[in-house]
């Protein structure tokens, strides 16, 4: 962002709310600078609960994954999923 940035993809996700990271997170959205962030992979058990981060600060925009099976797309299996989520992009079958 220092640098002149427009838009950032920060492929982090983690869940805690860190303090450092919101506040850049924050700042990037003062500055007018979009920032993209990932919903983040559940590989282990799933926790519908679970919150990542940067992806739930509503200064950012959380993309999350989705999969196209027999029917209509469907999220990822390993894909978090809340009402955060602004958009999706293919999470698998990808070539």
């Amino acid at each position: 962002m220092q640098n002149g940035a427009d838009i950032i993809s920060l492929s982090v996700s983690v869940n805690k709310d860190f303090e450092p990271i919101q506040k850049a997170c924050r700042m990037c959205w003062e500055k007018n600078v979009i920032l993209i962030t990932p919903m983040g992979n559940a590989f282990e058990e799933k926790d519908e609960n679970s919150v990542f981060y940067p992806a739930a600060y509503p200064w950012t925009i959380a993309v999350g994954g989705v999969e196209k099976k027999d029917g209509p797309l469907s999220v990822w299996e390993f894909s978090s999923s809340g009402d955060y989520i602004d958009v999706v992009a293919p999470a698998s079958g990808i070539i």
